[in-house]
């Protein structure tokens, strides 16, 4: 029935206009048996329309056929590409560059979508030399049909990476945004290569301690990133030399965006245990004459071996940001601190009860 069902789907998927290989692997996609076919059997089984014989072999086959359907999800693309006759990638020969095409010198950007084909446009206008790495087979045809020097297959492949001269690159550019993919990226690149540069592209800076230690010389967190061109934009029409504002823009790149990270959490922030382990909070914490830290110092807390940072101190209706550390705390302080939610927690009952 699975054989039956896999026909009926593939010719369904053909008449709405999808091609040969698409509606193959559609079929061995959807060939096992539903869960409504358990319901349906069982009932057919109680009203005695079927004899339990039958019936019992029907449940037989449709568990079998829930069983493969991983294994059968799995193979279903290259299944699909034996039936339907269609070349594959490798026949189209897109894993290898010209022969006439030598490179020495050059970028590797990892992954060709939206991103990676702006940075390789910028690197045409500066007559820089390049190749691609990407494992989407029509983007990678119609880039070379383009003229582009772009391979197909991934970038965590060592015959990719040989192809595309690793060795002989000035620069490998990860842009694809996927975390856990650019960490296996990265290991692979550094293994064959250990002196070359690596940029990274990261959609946040979560893993950018992570990405730094696997060996990326740069790390570029596309939301911080598009904060401080906000933030540029609020500036130099508030009237700010541009050249302060570069200035600005440069310390925080240089600092690990330092002053974007820790942010008063809201009803919408996400607290679930992934992501309390990842972001980090800021918060008030207001000092009394009862509290532990009232008439200490800064330096004598040592708030920073407890892995929390200070951000400011409002005293008076002024705010000194990054207090000098033998500043003494007094009666009705706030001391704006940033860290992970728990450790935040910990520090504000170290400074009010001294625990």
């Amino acid at each position: 029935f699975m054989v039956i069902k896999v026909l009926i789907i593939k010719t369904l998927a053909v008449k709405a206009g999808e091609s040969s290989k698409d509606a193959w692997a559609s079929g061995l996609m959807l060939a096992q048996m539903g869960e409504f076919g358990f319901v349906l059997i069982a009932l057919a089984s109680q009203t005695q329309v079927l004899p339990l014989d039958i019936s019992s072999m029907l449940l037989g086959a449709g568990v079998i056929s829930m069983a493969i359907t991983p294994y059968m999800m799995n193979n279903a693309r290259s299944w699909a590409l034996f039936l339907s006759q269609e070349k594959t990638p490798d026949s189209l020969d897109l894993s290898q560059l010209p022969e006439n095409n030598t490179l020495e010198n050059h970028v590797i950007i990892c992954g060709f979508g939206r991103v990676g084909q702006t940075v390789s446009r910028f690197l045409k206008q500066d007559v820089i030399d390049f190749v691609a790495i990407d494992v989407d087979p029509l983007r990678t045809q119609k880039a070379r049909e383009a003229g582009e020097n772009v391979l197909f297959g991934s970038s965590r492949q060592t015959e990719v990476l040989n192809a595309a001269h690793l060795s002989k690159a000035k620069l490998v550019v990860i842009a694809f945004g996927d975390d856990k993919q650019s960490l296996e990226v990265i290991q692979k690149v550094r293994s064959m290569n250990g002196d070359v540069p690596i940029l990274v592209r990261t959609r946040n800076d979560d893993q950018l301690n992570a990405l730094q230690a696997a060996g990326a010389n740069e790390v570029v967190p596309e939301s911080l990133e598009g904060s401080l061109m906000l933030v540029s934009q609020v500036l130099s029409l508030s009237g700010v030399p541009f050249s302060r504002i570069m200035r600005r823009v440069q310390k925080e790149r240089k600092n690990h965006y330092n002053h974007l990270h820790g942010f008063f959490q809201g009803e919408q922030t996400d607290m679930s245990s992934e992501a309390i382990d990842r972001i980090e909070f800021a918060h008030a914490i207001l000092i009394n004459n009862n509290s532990f830290a009232c008439g200490k110092t800064l330096a004598s807390l040592t708030l920073e071996s407890r892995r929390v940072h200070i951000v400011a101190l409002h005293r008076d209706d002024m705010e000194t940001e990054s207090p000098d550390l033998n500043t003494l705390l007094k009666n009705q302080d706030t001391l704006v601190v940033r860290g992970k939610p728990r450790r935040v927690e910990r520090v504000e009952r170290y400074l009010q009860e001294g625990i």
